[in-house]
């Protein structure tokens, strides 16, 4: 049986890319943390 994505599953990963992209802007890359994205 294949997994049921929900309904907002785009929303939320764009909305992580987002929160990542910026972080990185900030810090760098090397320096930015999954707890600080998350």
């Amino acid at each position: 049986m294949p997994r049921v994505r929900s309904d907002d599953y785009d929303a939320k990963s764009l909305s992580i890319m987002d929160s990542a992209a910026a972080l990185f802007a900030k810090v760098g890359y090397p320096n930015a943390k999954m707890q600080d994205i998350a």
